[in-house]
């Protein structure tokens, strides 16, 4: 009978049905990690951990600490990190039709772009903290919802660039 716990000895937790993700620590910093460097919501960060464990043997820990590890840069020669960044594009990139983009006023927008950026940064130095996860989850949903767009790499990008716009806007009404 394999052991569940991790140490020398222990086999490495497999994935299954019943429980896609065994409860791990590593696994909850790899989850809070890949929330703030994608960026993503929880329920996409899980699922990039749970693609790349099936994806490379149904190893949990492995994906996970893919993950940790692109905290220090990828390597390109880690064949775990390689379909990670594969599952890591895929989620950036949905398809379909692009939503209506909405134009809000630019010191919520700012607002909210702060408070995202803030909860990413504290992502990484809290990965594992479920709060922090909820509370990030909660504002890339929020920007998403502000700017009209499906992920919040397409929302922090958006946003992004409406504020330079809307700066851009605002210096050539002075100037003019």
């Amino acid at each position: 009978m394999a052991m569940t716990q991790r140490g020398p000895q222990a086999d490495p937790p497999r994935l299954s049905p019943a429980h896609p993700l065994p409860a791990d620590v590593d696994i909850a910093r790899a989850i809070g990690i890949l929330m703030s460097l994608v960026p993503c919501g929880i329920e996409t960060a899980r699922h990039l951990v749970v693609r790349t464990a099936r994806a490379t043997e149904g190893d949990a820990h492995r994906a996970a600490g893919a993950a940790l590890a692109l905290v220090r840069g990828p390597d390109p020669r880690d064949p775990v990190q390689q379909v990670l960044r594969t599952a890591i594009a895929a989620a950036r990139t949905v398809r379909g039709p692009e939503v209506q983009r909405m134009h809000p006023d630019a010191d919520v927008l700012r607002a909210h772009l702060a408070r995202f950026q803030r909860l990413r940064h504290l992502a990484l130095t809290a990965p594992a903290d479920p709060a922090v996860q909820a509370r990030l989850d909660d504002a890339a949903y929020t920007l998403c919802v502000l700017v009209g767009r499906r992920t919040p790499h397409a929302a922090l990008r958006s946003a992004r660039q409406l504020l330079a716009g809307r700066r851009y806007d605002v210096r050539a009404s002075v100037a003019g």
